[in-house]
């Protein structure tokens, strides 16, 4: 019985959507926190979601690059 690996892009892509949804969530938590007045509180979550949203991207660029190099190997073997 073998299993198929889903492949380093589809765990790029979960990561990259993880982080994507928990960014968005620290931002209503963000404005939650204003809402209720913890305006210093609501800054910090706000920098955390900024991150979250930076590592996002940068996995989204990775994924990528791996599907970039991917294509080019199979439009390489159907020149053959």
């Amino acid at each position: 019985d073998l299993v198929r690996s889903r492949g380093l892009g589809d765990v790029y892509k979960r990561q990259m959507q993880i982080l994507g949804v928990t960014s968005l969530f620290l931002c209503v938590v963000t404005m939650f926190l204003i809402y209720v007045g913890l305006v210093r509180t609501s800054a910090w979550v706000f920098g955390a979601a900024l991150l979250l949203l930076i590592a996002s991207l940068g996995v989204s660029i990775r994924e990528i690059q791996i599907s970039v190099r991917a294509l080019d190997i199979h439009l390489r073997d159907m020149e053959r």
